[in-house]
């Protein structure tokens, strides 16, 4: 029986997800319910870069900030005026920051090949805009952790990925095609991110969810703030 360890919840049961698909091998977990592509089939970082560096991602197209206002939206709604916001993966042409810049907003810009400022992964934001990246995580657990530490309490996180339905073609499903997509998330997987990582789970659609950050600092620092 062919297992792989699931690099979100670390569960060594993990397995092989059938299918008749030649040249790459998918595991399901049993524990956080995510699909997830093997760690030997999977793109060497700087082929990685050449298949995002195709992405048509111009902040002055009308189209693409229709599809990034899914995310933005829900978020404009839940913030308050000039909160600091992080572009989380903002790819060769970021968008998404200067669309919540010109609403008033304080906002950085990350990305691991086109913006790869480690600076401002040290400081912390009232939200974090997650769009069209959690799917090419290699290490969820280590990426939401960084991203839940990243939050101010009472933070949000918007996360914008397609979801995999239970009923989904998996073969054909579009969304797996991209040899980048290395991790598909369901509602279960949204569920298991909010135990572990975060204290509310709002599912805005099938392809956009907020996470909240507890609004309350843990009980040690309260203890080590107060005689």
């Amino acid at each position: 029986m062919t297992t792989e360890a699931c690099p979100l919840s670390g569960d060594r049961s993990s397995l092989f997800f059938e299918s008749k698909m030649e040249n790459a091998k998918y595991f399901r977990c049993p524990r956080c319910e995510a699909v997830f592509l093997s760690r030997e089939n999977r793109l060497s970082a700087e082929d990685e870069k050449d298949r995002y560096s195709l992405h048509q991602n111009n902040p002055k197209d009308q189209a693409y900030r229709k599809f990034l206002s899914q995310l933005q939206i829900p978020l404009l709604e839940r913030i308050k005026d000039n909160s600091s916001g992080l572009d989380y993966g903002s790819g060769p042409g970021p968008t998404l920051a200067k669309m919540f810049q010109e609403e008033g907003h304080l906002m950085s810009n990350y990305d691991p090949f086109f913006a790869p400022n480690k600076a401002v992964l040290k400081k912390s934001y009232d939200f974090i805009g997650c769009s069209e990246t959690a799917e090419h995580f290699h290490n969820p657990d280590k990426e939401f952790s960084k991203l839940s530490e990243m939050l101010l309490p009472g933070g949000i996180l918007g996360l914008m990925t397609l979801l995999l339905k239970e009923n989904e073609n998996f073969e054909l499903w579009h969304y797996r095609k991209d040899p980048t997509h290395v991790f598909f998330y369901t509602v279960g997987t949204l569920e298991f991110i909010k135990e572990n990582y975060f204290t509310k789970l709002e599912i805005i659609s099938n392809r956009v969810a907020l996470f909240k950050k507890s609004s309350y600092r843990s009980f040690s620092l309260f203890l080590n703030t107060n005689p």
